[in-house]
């Protein structure tokens, strides 16, 4: 019991077919870039090419990065700090 309150909400048989579809696009773009939609058209009837790229994007926007400092990349700063803390 303690676990179905901590899991939330279960995906919908709907949706978790989608998840299946989408994961199978996109392992079989990797292995197989040409042939991937017409073997998935074969899978699924009415799949269309829409669906296909849709399949293929990736829903997250990309991580951002912090740019990094020129006195920490160098190894400057802690002894800058070092020195500052003598003074």
């Amino acid at each position: 019991m303690a676990n179905s309150i901590i899991m939330g909400k279960p995906f919908t048989p709907e949706r978790l077919a989608a998840i299946r579809r989408m994961r199978r696009a996109r392992r079989l773009y990797k292995q197989q870039p040409l042939f991937a939609y017409h073997i998935l058209c074969g899978i699924y009837p009415g799949y269309s090419y829409e669906e296909f790229m849709d399949d293929l994007r990736y829903r997250r926007p990309p991580r951002r990065r912090r740019g990094r400092n020129n006195l920490v990349r160098y190894g400057r700063y802690a002894r800058m700090v070092q020195l500052a803390d003598r003074y």
